[in-house]
């Protein structure tokens, strides 16, 4: 089969957005993107990534359920929602000079057009925020929130605009609402903590951030080091010392800008897939102090791309000693046998990652890739048959994510038909 690629989601909400850097609208994704506020559609990337969205254990729940509906709103009439779209446009555009205060005049007048219009408004929020004008940042959020009530990006960026207001007892009801549709939303937890700091009712939950994935912990590490006075103003110059030591470790207090250059640094070179500067950026924020699951499977990738597979697995070994409850490990760890064509080793991984996980498709299908390559072809086909009636889309996108999900596929005698289920045509083999 012809690899198409995939593309899956990746989400971001920063503490409080900055709007340098807008975008309109693509024809692919029809929300605003507004640096880390937006959602978008994210092309591939060659090499390995330990944690692709599409071999995440429960996607939906670890990416915080992201319900969100394009911010399409009709305005009133036809001549109206044309005023207000130019209006947009210019907008967007003043945001990219950047002029933000240009861009807010542009966003004010289109609201006199469409003052319901959830892009309007949700530029309009995010602008306000950039320039500091928390007080009109909180009504038009909550304007926003009255008709996408479910979006967790802006729910996070209103609680982070309420709580520099000093509005804690709204700030808890927002984010109490949001918590109820997604509890484990990553910028939720943040500002958790942050409430229980202020109110002196603190509760760690260092168990919850060691576990967080790699982009996760860069992002939190930003918030961290870029608001550190807005921090120290909410919470304390101790609290805001504590909020440190639970979302980094115990130890990275008194180094945290060297941690956040290290894993900015180390952000940059895995995007630019400069493994051994990604490996070194990594190794120093762990020295300083740095520690969690996401930190060192970012390692254990870079190992393993900079070429180094015994090192990574080695890795991959210690991190799961660390932890072992945690299926997406174990997930990601199997992959990575697979790829290495340890297909023995592979199977009890993936069956582990069974037995903590048993309602995952995802492991359903490294299951039936790891037993399909170690020659136990029977036992796969069963599995593929199931999951070709349960998850077709999915099967599909799996297999044509990694050449050895394709050369598992190929060890089956019904391969063809499998194809044909998925509607891989003749041609596409």
């Amino acid at each position: 089969m012809r690899r198409t690629g995939f593309r899956g989601l990746a989400a971001v909400a920063l503490l409080l957005p900055s709007v340098t850097g807008a975008q309109a609208p693509a024809a692919a994704s029809p929300v605003v993107l507004i640096d880390g506020m937006a959602v978008d559609l994210l092309a591939p990337q060659p090499g390995v990534r330990i944690e692709s969205p599409d071999l995440s254990v429960n996607m939906d729940a670890r990416a915080g359920r992201l319900i969100r509906r394009p911010l399409e709103s009709p305005p009133p009439s036809a001549p109206e929602q044309e005023q207000a779209q130019k209006h947009f446009a210019r907008a967007t555009e003043y945001l990219r000079q950047p002029d933000a205060l240009k861009a807010s005049l542009e966003i004010r007048d289109g609201l006199t057009y469409a003052p319901d219009d959830p892009r309007l408004l949700s530029l309009a929020a995010m602008v306000a925020s950039q320039m500091r004008d928390l007080d009109a940042a909180a009504n038009y959020f909550r304007r926003f929130l009255e008709q996408d009530p479910a979006n967790l990006q802006h729910t996070a960026a209103f609680v982070a605009v309420l709580l520099r207001l000093s509005r804690m007892d709204e700030a808890d009801r927002v984010l109490s609402a949001g918590e109820a549709l997604s509890p484990d939303f990553m910028p939720f937890r943040f500002h958790r903590a942050c409430l229980q700091l202020a109110a002196d009712r603190f509760r760690s939950d260092r168990a919850y951030w060691t576990q967080r994935p790699f982009d996760e912990i860069v992002a939190a590490t930003q918030w961290l080091h870029a608001d550190r006075v807005d921090l120290a103003k909410i919470v304390g110059a101790s609290g805001y010392e504590r909020l440190v030591a639970e979302i980094l470790g115990p130890k990275a207090p008194s180094g945290l800008d060297r941690i956040h250059a290290a894993l900015e640094s180390a952000a940059s070179a895995r995007a630019s897939q400069k493994w051994s500067a990604g490996i070194k950026g990594l190794r120093e924020a762990s020295a300083l102090g740095a520690s969690g699951y996401g930190i060192r499977t970012a390692l254990a990738e870079a190992l393993e791309n900079g070429g180094d597979r015994a090192a990574a697995i080695a890795e991959w070994r210690a991190i799961l000693g660390e932890h072992p409850a945690l299926a997406q490990g174990w997930v990601s760890f199997g992959h990575v046998l697979l790829r290495s064509a340890r297909f023995d080793e592979a199977l009890p991984v993936i069956r582990h990652a069974k037995e903590l996980a048993p309602e995952e498709a995802v492991i359903d299908f490294l299951l039936a890739s790891s037993l399909a390559l170690s020659g136990k072809t029977a036992d796969a086909q069963a599995l593929y048959a199931e999951l070709v009636n349960r998850r077709p889309r999915d099967l599909r996108r799996w297999i044509e994510s990694d050449a050895v999900f394709e050369a598992a596929l190929d060890q089956l005698p019904n391969k063809t038909a499998i194809l044909r289920r998925l509607d891989v045509p003749p041609e596409m083999e």
